[in-house]
């Protein structure tokens, strides 16, 4: 009944209207009841909604734990589940908030600075003396943000989410891009202002990549905890989300196509299967598929696969860092590109990337090892600050920056 009731409320005119009244209203309250809590030493990290311990505000958190200038600070990380079912950071100074809580909006209230790759509750509002670091999640492929084309989205109007997004990144003071490519991108999807700065540095998730994409004992490593020790072929599918298919939880759209692909590829092959963190639909349960979307390095996966199969997902550019074969899969690629998001740029068109819809031909390409070169070019491209000193250099950055506005002593 709920979710009847979302989706007639995304249809009619009320949706914008109700939501911005809604929101506005949360902001009120949440400024009323924390404007006196005093800013303290502390950090809050959020990972796509606190879905995972991962990506850009880890590899940050990795290298600021270590350092003078927060050796006295307090680092929250938002969790959706006990800590003890996540990926422990032991460090003495870490608390696990639980997203949606009072103490998750009381951490944010609180702390010096925020560090998230992902929009945060609209409502909580930043105090002068706060610092939002904005890291995102991927290099801009299919469209995002206000550059949205389409009104597709399964739960807001187009109109909503374009209020959501200036709403969001008006609190940004940095936002990390990993190339002037993405940069560019960027200003226009969340209509950047002079006040955000643009810190060009390259993704700091993809340290790991750049550092250890020639170690083969740290890939064994993982290879033994993923207990793929002996795989012929290790073949990674990372498909992006289809707006129209927000959180479903019914059968994945991939279904068909993994049974077939797993039957194609052999059994002494395997392919691990992560679907976007939106994506809650089911896979076929078949002896060489592996449902790793709940695991929260998909770096690891990067390092010890074979080669990448994806549709239109932003990973691309980040595997491109590793010089493996890259297959481009999708039986809506028109349809996505014309009538969902849109797309920046046409991946076959630019970068000779062949689209296949076939479970047999794509599986042929792979064990031909083909269309390497595509790969190649992609890295050239969008991959030239990923030399593994990212996240130094948006630490350092924004330290000189806070250091002489007077908010890091």
């Amino acid at each position: 009944m709920i979710t009847i009731i979302k989706r007639i409320m995304r249809w009619v005119r009320i949706d914008y209207q109700v939501k911005w009244l809604t929101i506005y209203a949360r902001m009120t309250l949440f400024w009323l009841k924390y404007r006196d809590v005093t800013v303290e030493k502390s950090i809050v990290f959020e990972s796509f909604k606190g879905m995972k311990i991962s990506d850009s505000p880890l590899a940050i958190f990795n290298i600021i734990k270590y350092m003078s200038e927060f050796e006295d600070y307090i680092f929250y990380w938002v969790v959706n589940e006990p800590k003890s079912e996540k990926n422990p950071l032991t460090h003495p100074r870490v608390k696990y908030i639980r997203s949606g809580t009072p103490s998750y909006a009381l951490a944010y209230a609180r702390s010096r600075f925020w560090i998230s790759n992902c929009v945060i509750p609209l409502h909580f509002k930043k105090k002068m003396n706060q610092t939002y670091i904005q890291c995102w999640h991927g290099t801009p492929l299919k469209k995002i943000g206000l550059d949205v084309e389409y009104d597709k989205n399964e739960l807001h109007s187009k109109r909503f989410l374009d209020f959501a997004f200036k709403l969001d990144s008006s609190r940004y003071d940095y936002i990390v891009s990993p190339s002037g490519y993405a940069s560019e991108k960027f200003k226009s999807a969340f209509s950047l202002t002079e006040k955000t700065k643009i810190i060009e540095s390259g993704y700091p998730r993809n340290d790991e990549l750049s550092l250890h994409r020639n170690d083969n004992m740290y890939k064994l490593e993982i290879k033994k905890k993923l207990d793929l020790i002996g795989v012929k072929k290790i073949i990674l599918f990372c498909p992006t989300f289809r707006d129209e298919h927000y959180r479903s939880k019914k059968k994945s759209i991939w279904y068909d196509s993994l049974l077939k692909l797993s039957t194609a590829v052999g059994e002494d092959s395997v392919i691990l299967f992560r679907s976007h963190y939106y994506d809650s639909s089911t896979i076929p349960t078949v002896k060489n598929l592996i449902d790793v979307s709940r695991l929260d390095s998909v770096n690891e996966l990067f390092l010890v696969s074979d080669c990448l199969i994806s549709d239109y997902s932003s990973v691309i550019f980040d595997y491109a860092i590793l010089d493996k074969p890259i297959y481009i899969f999708s039986k809506d690629y028109n349809f996505y590109k014309n009538s969902t998001r849109g797309m920046y740029f046409d991946l076959s068109e630019v970068y000779g990337f062949k689209v296949y819809n076939n479970e047999n031909t794509i599986a042929t390409a792979i064990f031909e090892e083909l269309h390497q070169e595509c790969s190649i070019k992609l890295k050239s491209d969008f991959c030239k600050n990923e030399d593994g000193g990212a996240a130094n250099r948006v630490i350092r950055k924004v330290i000189s920056i806070e250091k002489e506005r007077g908010n890091l002593v």
